[in-house]
């Protein structure tokens, strides 16, 4: 069994916490069952470890994942089938670990299967974890009347910077986790709990870059990080971009940043998964406004 030969995941309903060690088996898991959705990467997992633990329990060949905290806990899509009898015990499961017994985070296509395999669920849509899906081509060459601001943007940012891309090594990793000192100093983080969950899972990549398998471009200004992204492969074909923090004192810098990571890092990949906007509305702006090329909807599913 994949979960036996790699690392012992312990069968339901004891659990274990995600640690560095399970990497090769959940890169594994993945390769076997492609994933679509921006959560089901070992580097999403462990990168929100500190703030959303994610624990591993097993029922024969196939591996479950809870995601918390444990208010708003939930079952991530199982990496392996489930019978009718298999998901109400995964639901228990959830149930002992906290927050309601449900599917959360899972796309349309695991929605259905676990609807067919048990009639009595239901799959309620979640429109604010959907993932926003673009062409590579179109972020890396910025064709196109709709994408006139963009172009601008980057324009403008050549024009007053002095800056030089670079791929991120462990070595400028450290550099990147100043630069992100920094950004929260800037944002307060310290009065936001979401952008400190989000900063811990940040510094918490970039400490641990040698042992992920993550794909990482920068911007330095001189000796100084100004701005740098992560991303790592999701499914055949496709990348997810999990962070990209920059300093705002440069205009243009993102989209720069977000198109010269594209056209040097991602060039073998057909589509760039840039997570969900989290029905927040400037959010949800910025990315839409970027054309995407479709919408990765996710799903809740419960019983009836």
């Amino acid at each position: 069994m994949v979960a036996d030969r790699l690392i012992p995941v312990p069968p339901l309903p004891d659990s274990v916490l995600l640690a560095l060690a399970h990497r090769p088996l959940l890169d594994e898991l993945f390769r076997r069952f492609p994933p679509r959705a921006s959560e089901m990467t070992f580097t999403n997992l462990f990168a929100w470890g500190q703030t959303h633990p994610t624990y591993l329990s097993r029922l024969g060949d196939t591996v479950l994942l809870w995601r918390g905290p444990s208010r708003y806990g939930v079952l991530l899509a199982p990496l392996g089938p489930l019978d009718a009898a298999g998901i109400a015990r995964a639901l228990d499961w959830a149930s002992v670990m906290g927050g309601a017994p449900r599917f959360g985070r899972v796309t349309e296509e695991v929605a259905r299967v676990l609807v067919q395999a048990d009639p009595g669920l239901m799959m309620l849509e979640d429109r604010d974890n959907a993932d926003y899906v673009y062409l590579r081509e179109e972020l890396a060459e910025l064709s196109g009347r709709h994408l006139d601001g963009k172009r601008n943007q980057v324009k403008k940012f050549w024009k007053s910077a002095a800056a030089e891309y670079r791929p991120i090594d462990a070595e400028l990793a450290r550099d990147c986790s100043l630069m992100q000192d920094f950004w929260c100093d800037v944002k307060m983080c310290e009065e936001n709990p979401h952008l400190m969950d989000e900063n811990l899972s940040v510094k918490r990549t970039l400490d641990c870059w040698a042992e992920l398998h993550v794909l990482g471009g920068a911007f330095l200004d001189g000796d100084k990080v100004i701005a740098f992204t992560v991303a790592e492969p999701l499914a055949p074909g496709v990348a997810v971009v999990h962070f990209e923090k920059a300093d705002g004192n440069y205009p243009g810098v993102y989209q720069a940043l977000n198109q010269e990571f594209c056209r040097r890092a991602l060039a073998d990949f057909t589509y760039v998964n840039r997570e969900q906007d989290l029905g927040v509305e400037g959010l949800r702006r910025a990315k839409e406004s970027y054309r995407p090329h479709h919408l990765e909807m996710k799903y809740v599913v419960e019983r009836q």
